[in-house]
């Protein structure tokens, strides 16, 4: 602990075990043969007991000499348990504020500065967003396919479902789709979910789900006329990932049109 002596790390360490231990000062005090006083000294951290003393204390709560004197030992205990029951949301803000408070802690090294420069507040990182589940009716490759009959996926049932922020997700969608594949990059990722309208053709450009022979795609739609569409992808890499051509002879089947963000990372709920 950057900054703490050693009987201030004591200090902590004895207060979270007789919080943990619901053990009182007056308690401990008698149980060690010392004063109330004693034990007041110890717990703000202005000595410590030492020898056979430290070791009475030791065994009193249970713990070893060093664990009384360890750092890391009562505080990240406390931590872990704590995270363990919090909700994801809650732990995601513990862990952002962990990293802001490391971010801090590194500055004040490098430009030695006091600690009352350098204090960030809790509030100021709490996670404020909500979590929520999204359910998926298949995986849509952005890339050469993705066979919804091999992988026993259809669209009356639901493939799966993602933790997701309420930023992320549209005020307004019929179904939601997994990207599979990197065509798409960078508007849809591989793992994304892209949000989508029901539809049974093609309306205008835009990004599209469909399906070709079981096999099914996500992709920029444009009309060639006469029934024909050119098939784009997002990904500059086109030796991999060229357009081609959709005609009438295709076994095409239209299902949803993409709610496009405009630019990766904007919130869905602007549009």
């Amino acid at each position: 602990m950057v900054n703490e002596t050693t009987n201030e790390i004591f200090a902590e360490n004895l207060k979270s075990l007789l919080k943990e231990q619901k053990l009182t000062q007056r308690s401990l005090a008698l149980q060690m043969g010392v004063t109330t006083s004693n034990i007041q000294w110890w717990l703000k951290g202005k000595y410590k007991p030492k020898g056979d003393k430290l070791e009475l204390l030791a065994d009193i709560l249970n713990v070893s000499s060093a664990d009384l004197l360890d750092g890391n030992n009562s505080v990240i205990k406390e931590t872990t348990k704590t995270m363990q029951i919090l909700t994801s949301s809650r732990q995601r803000s513990v862990l952002s504020y962990s990293k802001h408070l490391l971010t801090e802690q590194e500055r004040a090294a490098r430009y030695r500065l006091k600690q009352s420069e350098t204090i960030i507040h809790l509030t100021d990182y709490v996670e404020k967003t909500e979590y929520y589940d999204v359910d998926y009716v298949y995986e849509a490759a952005a890339g050469t396919g993705y066979d919804l009959s091999e992988n026993n996926q259809n669209m009356s049932n639901i493939a799966g479902t993602v933790e997701l922020p309420s930023e992320a997700i549209p005020n307004n969608y019929d179904d939601a789709i997994l990207v599979n594949g990197v065509s798409m990059e960078p508007v849809f990722r591989p793992g994304d979910i892209a949000y989508g309208f029901r539809a049974s053709r093609f309306t205008s450009d835009g990004i599209y789900s469909f399906t070709i022979d079981s096999d099914s795609y996500i992709k920029y739609i444009s009309s060639l006329g006469d029934h024909k569409y050119l098939v784009h992808s997002f990904n500059e890499d086109k030796e991999n990932w060229g357009d081609w051509t959709i005609t009438k002879e295709d076994d095409l089947r239209v299902y949803y049109k993409i709610i496009e963000p405009k630019h990766r990372g904007e919130h869905y709920n602007e549009y």
